[in-house]
């Protein structure tokens, strides 16, 4: 292998292995955001749980109208769908950045490969032309062997019709 197509080879590799690793981290990273929106959301639950049993207890004991738990209860649809806004925007995020990082990827093998091919090409055009200088060189030997034995032969008909 000439030093192209192992630096080609190597490139190559060194390309899968960055888009691993960011991938890796990218998919890390997303984990973490999500983890800490569910979190919120975990916790905006037990908020509106004790809430709600918090006005429960009251409008038993104290009689409370019902406006305050509608209040309650439209804050909390309020920030659920922020909430899985929110999500659906880190899931976006996710999405574009991989997609980016895959096409960087992608675009750097593909010139990884196009060397790969004209280093392959390099080489194969070096051993055909060692070829082609090997057989011109036989080539040219035989066609000399031919001539000496030619000589040779025509030199021992000679002797051989002058004895005769």
């Amino acid at each position: 292998m000439t030093t192209n197509t192992i630096q080609a080879i190597n490139e190559l590799a060194t390309t899968q292995f960055n888009f691993l690793q960011k991938v890796g981290e990218l998919n890390l990273k997303t984990a973490e955001a999500l983890r800490l929106k569910q979190g919120e959301l975990l916790k905006g639950y037990l908020d509106f749980g004790s809430q709600y049993a918090e006005f429960g207890l009251k409008r038993q004991v104290l009689g409370i109208e019902q406006k305050p738990i509608n209040e309650l209860l439209s804050a909390w649809g309020e920030k659920w769908q922020t909430h899985w806004r929110e999500t659906a925007e880190l899931f976006k995020a996710y999405h574009d950045e991989f997609n980016a990082t895959a096409e960087a990827s992608f675009r750097a093998a593909q010139a990884g490969t196009t060397q790969l091919i004209e280093a392959g090409k390099q080489a194969a055009t070096e051993a055909t032309e060692k070829t082609k200088a090997a057989v011109e060189s036989a080539t040219a030997e035989v066609i000399d062997l031919g001539k000496t034995a030619a000589a040779q032969a025509s030199e021992t008909v000679k002797k051989v019709a002058n004895k005769a």
